[in-house]
């Protein structure tokens, strides 16, 4: 698996200045998407587009910004509010609140974290949380560690539950494509 090349501390400082500047989603995604791409030049999906994803009971739409088979960023919320179940990965997961409200607990919490714009919630290899967006929360989430793992988590209920053979496809195509031009982009790197 390649090293990770991005640091969770340099995607507050852009989820901050971000916020800092803009505060409707309309305004906060192209900026965030700038962002990112100037930070990570050549790393950021080129042609993004938002995908309904629902994983552990948690319906909402996805934009993938990056991939590579140890990372991936992406844009993650709902403007009608979701809850479910984060899953029990083996990458770390780091989500920063871009709009709204993001209460997380795990099993042995008796009282909900709330996580505002600006905050992030961090989620350990091997742990677990109930999540919950309140209506119009997004986050920018960047997960690190073996990515591939995530995938049956990530997909399942897509395949089974909602039946969306359409998101099933987009997200399968994009994730692929993200992880090919990574792979790539690290060859040519090395090849200099």
């Amino acid at each position: 698996m390649p090293a990770p090349r991005i640091d969770p501390g340099e995607l507050g400082e852009l989820v901050a200045e971000v916020l800092a500047e803009h505060q409707t989603i309309d305004a906060i995604v192209p900026a965030a998407l700038a962002g990112l791409e100037a930070r990570f030049p050549g790393a950021i999906n080129p042609q993004p587009r938002w995908i309904f994803s629902k994983a552990g009971g948690l319906l909402g739409t996805m934009l993938l910004a990056h991939a590579s088979l140890g990372e991936y960023i992406m844009l993650f919320g709902c403007p009608c509010g979701s809850e479910g179940f984060s899953g029990r990965h083996r990458p770390q997961l780091w989500d920063f609140v871009l709009t709204g409200e993001l209460w997380t607990n795990a099993a042995d919490e008796l009282r909900a974290q709330r996580h505002a714009p600006g905050d992030c919630s961090y989620l350990a290899p091997g742990r677990a949380n109930h999540s919950r967006l309140a209506p119009g929360t997004f986050l920018l989430e960047y997960a690190r560690g073996p990515i591939s793992t995530m995938l049956p988590f990530g997909l399942l209920e897509v395949a089974t539950s909602t039946l969306d053979l359409t998101a099933l496809r987009w997200t399968l195509s994009d994730y692929t494509r993200c992880v090919t031009r990574s792979l790539w982009l690290e060859l040519r790197g090395r090849a200099r």
